[in-house]
């Protein structure tokens, strides 16, 4: 006989003679006191054996069943107990035994005939309450500055990807054009490290849009159906999405506005990396660390080089801003 085996017989007999013995000394009758002694200690045991197979989500719902059942066995015995047939003390304990242990019993056989129902009805209401509250599109997962605004904490909540954007965005990485295969790889490596970053977080969304087959129109829908903001840099999505009533952070539009002053007169490092397009007047194009251009007059003599330059205008566009700039020391 097993270790386990003996300590439950152990705790069965000791059980059993203490709710005996606690059962005669409240004045229930000896017969009344030896049944309900051996009908505890027993489902005590039962119980344990039950429990032991069982994961924590299996327990809490049989608990809180065995809980309700001995209540409602309980006010059962006590609607039964008020007839003057059954009012007599010997009679008593055996009305509130009988009313428990059948109403246990039903409570029990009926949530084990619905138990699996009942936890994927849990696990739903918890999937609902992990609900995305912004949608990224392809350009977005591209662009990459989306896992910038991650670590850095500045975008709360769970963010969905839906399914047709990571199937486009695989069309793009598989693409036999290199600089769209490029972008698509890109995508896909800013995907990965949003999964890193996000964890349970970060959420696929499996539901498709009937009836619609670009993806913008079913990035709007979706977002629309679910009252979550759309994330994108594309700058004709977000005109279309506003004008359907959806919410749409633009990563340019965001860049844009945290992006650093500059009035005419300012005095800027740039270092110029190609010719501009006016060669009469001799133009070098340089960048800014935020990607912001800069167009020197007089500076194609100085590609490679990093200089000192005035700011005399910015330009801005729908797409982001130009800077014009001139040599440092001329007028």
């Amino acid at each position: 006989m097993s270790w386990l085996n003996i300590r439950r017989i152990i705790v069965f007999l000791v059980l059993f003679g203490l709710i005996t013995f606690v059962g005669i000394r409240a004045h229930l009758s000896y017969y009344l006191s030896v049944a309900a002694a051996a009908l505890i200690s027993y489902s005590v045991i039962a119980l344990e054996k039950l429990l032991s197979h069982r994961n924590i989500k299996e327990v809490g719902i049989f608990l809180a069943t065995i809980i309700a059942g001995a209540l409602f066995g309980t006010f059962i015995g006590f609607l039964i107990i008020q007839f003057p047939d059954f009012r007599r003390p010997e009679t008593r304990g055996w009305v509130f035994l009988i009313t428990n242990t059948a109403a246990i019993y039903l409570f029990v056989a009926y949530v084990s005939s619905r138990k699996d129902e009942l936890i994927k009805s849990k696990d739903k209401i918890k999937g609902e309450m992990k609900k995305y509250t912004k949608l990224v599109d392809t350009s977005a997962l591209i662009d990459g500055r989306i896992v910038d605004m991650v670590e850095l904490g500045f975008l709360e909540g769970n963010l969905g990807v839906p399914a047709f954007v990571l199937k486009e965005l695989q069309n793009i990485a598989d693409s036999k054009d290199p600089d769209k295969r490029e972008k698509g790889r890109r995508g896909m490596e800013m995907l990965d490290k949003l999964r890193d970053l996000l964890k349970d977080r970060l959420i696929i969304v499996r539901e498709d849009v009937p009836g619609k087959h670009d993806v913008d129109e079913k990035l709007i829908e979706l977002a629309r159906k679910n009252g979550a903001k759309l994330i994108t840099t594309d700058y004709n999505l977000k005109k279309i999405a506003e004008v359907q009533g959806v919410s749409v952070l633009n990563v340019n539009e965001l860049t844009e506005r945290l992006k650093l002053p500059l009035n005419s007169g300012d005095i800027i490092k740039i270092k110029i990396v190609r010719e501009g397009k006016e060669r009469d007047k001799k133009q070098g194009v340089g960048y800014l660390v935020d990607g912001t251009m800069v167009v020197v007059d007089g500076a194609s003599s100085y590609i490679g080089q990093e200089i000192e330059v005035i700011v005399h205008s910015v330009l801005q566009t729908e797409t982001g801003r130009i800077v014009f700039a001139r040599l440092k020391g001329e007028a």
